[in-house]
């Protein structure tokens, strides 16, 4: 094995050590952190829901059902998504690639989404900046009336203001 080869392994196994230990505490502590395979958008939510926290100025909760595809936390009978953009994208990737999974404005027959938080994560995982959307009606229209869609960097920064995390 080569020197750069040993050096890939080592960092493997430290990267494994790091989510076993991450994938450990979500499975102990869901309360704080959604359990989920896809780290980056778990640390977002945490980020999110404590953002959510501070403008309600209540506890929250994060749903029962994490495979639930339409919303992260209700609150009031109004239901929030928090999406997860991370700087760790091709640095080389035009800012209008960088965007959100899908996101779902009606999730169920009768409900929609009262709000998107959508937390961009520098490479520290823990600084960024944020966009929360609560107008779900310019949205759409934005979105040219499409009810799923994903929502780039450069769209949000474009329409919507940037608030520092």
């Amino acid at each position: 094995m080569t020197d750069k080869e040993k050096e890939l392994v080592n960092l493997i196994k430290k990267y494994a050590e790091a989510y076993k230990n991450l994938e450990d505490f979500q499975r102990d502590n869901k309360s704080i952190i959604p359990i989920g395979d896809q780290k980056t958008g778990c640390i977002g939510e945490f980020i999110g829901k404590k953002i959510l926290e501070e403008k309600f100025n209540t506890k929250l909760s994060f749903i029962s059902n994490p495979s639930n595809k339409g919303y992260d936390i209700k609150y009031q009978n109004k239901y929030y998504q928090i999406k997860t953009i991370s700087e760790f994208r091709n640095k080389n990737e035009s800012e209008s690639k960088k965007k959100t999974s899908q996101i779902n404005i009606q999730f169920n027959q009768d409900k929609c989404l009262t709000g998107v938080l959508i937390i961009v994560l520098e490479k520290t995982l823990l600084d960024g900046h944020y966009y929360f959307i609560n107008d779900i009606i310019k949205l759409i229209n934005l979105k040219k009336g499409l009810k799923k869609f994903t929502i780039s960097k450069f769209f949000l920064e474009k329409h919507f203001t940037r608030f520092p995390i």
